[in-house]
């Protein structure tokens, strides 16, 4: 039986904001991941629905880091993927290939569509390791 995911997906485009798949459960952050900070004009935000968060004070793009752990995880890169998907509204286009991080399958994913009536692209990378799974998004 697979266990239900919750995925939380940011989109920070303008001033609007769009959260999908709030949690029922306490989330649990994976610990076990280094990163770079984005470059200066990102500027660290503060929102619970995701590990970290920037926007560019230019022209107000994100940069998202969302981890979810669960020792009894049971969720496909596709699954994830279409998680996403969901929260367009409308779909223009969508770009996929599979890559390879830190060894492991995962996938990128462009999608050109619609959200709450706005306009949005976003760029995500996918991954899933130790029962945990990792979202990379920018948009």
């Amino acid at each position: 039986m697979k266990t239900t995911i919750f995925l939380y997906f940011f989109l920070l485009i303008l001033t609007s904001c769009v959260t999908v798949g709030l949690p029922k459960k306490k989330k649990i952050s994976s610990e076990s991941y280094t990163f770079q900070s984005p470059p200066k004009n990102f500027k660290q935000q503060k929102l619970d629905q995701v590990d970290y968060i920037w926007k560019n004070e230019l022209n107000a793009n994100t940069i998202s880091i969302y981890t979810h752990c669960d020792p009894n995880l049971d969720v496909t890169l596709q699954e994830l993927e279409n998680e996403t998907l969901q929260a367009f509204s409308e779909i223009d286009q969508t770009i996929k290939k599979e890559i390879s991080y830190n060894e492991r399958s995962a996938i990128e994913v462009l999608v050109k569509g619609t959200v709450d009536g706005l306009k949005i692209e976003l760029l995500q990378q996918i991954a899933i390791k130790n029962q945990c799974y990792y979202l990379l998004s920018y948009s």
